[in-house]
């Protein structure tokens, strides 16, 4: 087994709209870069995401100027993976790395990265993240992938509903969606563009919030108006509740319309009924609850109701905002055998690098 490098290490976060890389020692990312390497894939039959190369060499020019505040050409990396990437995926990411100058590469699993974050070494992760939602168990710190559940309804989704409630309401907002290809491939350093998307997203983090109960047992409330920043005034009674319900209730499908569209979204507490039964001994009764969507106010204790008949005893939230990033920090700073890297002598060696599926 190839030895750690001594060299710099850099922690870099893959997320699905944004990028967070820095000094692997400290506890939060030092820059958050408004790009992302990973294109995501919801064809019913191929979900799941595939590496931009062109994009993440971009990252890595950026990690080398960052590596070189350190007076450190070659760092190692330490990289989050999404949890469904295969291992022709982990080894394009780790070559490209390699052979952009990188002493040595180590990958984990989002998943693994937040359970490292909480302490253990067993959990059950929920992500709800801006491109997928997630549901993945982690035991003595590896991934199983037998019980990985995935759908790409998530906070991007929900940015969808709440543009979609304020155009039915007739505001009018500047047409200018920030799409995947927008964002993949916006200039690193620059800033997100104004645009609809982005002023759902805000609303959606503001005024947005999980009933304290079933929506549908309540009766309805009080109009309540707020004013845009342009002057345009909103009802956000009608959406306020109802965008975070359909996390716990499900949705329609996303493309109904496409030739091969996603399944529904059936709800979070069915994604992890559906992980427990291909995961039966998952060791643990809880659950981790990761990613900007579980900072909805009373999510938390809503999905812990929902999930009592599955046997799930408590729902603990991270609270820290980069979950996977925090994770990395503290797999740096503990080595080996939680962190193998894999370096360019063992590419020559073997020709390839040597993943486990």
């Amino acid at each position: 087994m190839p030895q750690s490098p001594e060299s710099v290490k850099i922690a870099i976060d893959l997320g699905a709209s944004s990028t967070r890389l820095g000094d692997a020692c400290r506890p939060m990312p030092q820059k958050v870069l408004p790009v992302t390497a990973l294109s995501y894939h919801h064809e019913a039959q191929h979900a799941g995401s595939t590496l931009e190369p062109e994009v993440f060499e971009d990252i890595l020019a950026e990690v080398s100027s960052f590596a070189g505040d350190f007076q450190s050409s070659r760092p190692a990396l330490l990289i989050s993976t999404p949890n469904a990437a295969s291992v022709s995926f982990r080894q394009a990411l780790a070559e490209l790395a390699l052979e952009k100058g990188a002493s040595g590469v180590s990958l984990l699993p989002s998943a693994l990265a937040a359970t490292i974050a909480s302490g253990r070494s067993d959990s059950l992760v929920v992500d709800l993240g801006a491109g997928l939602t997630s549901v993945a168990s982690v035991a003595r710190c590896e991934l199983r992938k037998a019980s990985l559940q995935e759908h790409p309804y998530a906070g991007n989704a929900l940015d969808e509903q709440v543009l979609h409630a304020l155009r039915h309401q007739g505001v009018h907002l500047k047409n200018d969606p920030r799409s995947d290809h927008d964002r993949k491939r916006q200039k690193l350093g620059g800033r997100l563009p104004f645009s609809a998307l982005r002023l759902a997203e805000d609303l959606k983090e503001t005024v947005c919030f999980c009933a304290h109960v079933p929506l549908a047992s309540l009766p309805p409330d009080e109009p309540y108006r707020h004013t845009l920043p342009d002057g345009q005034v909103i009802e956000v009674t009608s959406f306020s509740r109802q965008v975070p319900e359909t996390l716990l209730l499900g949705a329609p499908s996303l493309d109904a319309a496409a030739a091969e569209p996603t399944p529904p979204f059936p709800g979070v507490p069915a994604l992890v009924s559906e992980a427990l039964r291909h995961e039966s001994a998952t060791g643990t009764s809880e659950v981790l609850l990761v990613g900007g969507s579980s900072r909805f106010v009373n999510f938390r204790d809503r999905l812990q109701a929902a999930l009592t008949a599955s046997g799930i005893t408590k729902v603990n939230v991270l609270p820290q905002r980069y979950a996977s990033w925090l994770g990395l920090s503290v797999a740096a700073s503990l080595g080996k055998p939680l962190v193998r890297y894999h370096t360019k002598a063992e590419l020559e060696e073997f020709g390839e690098l040597r993943f486990t599926s």
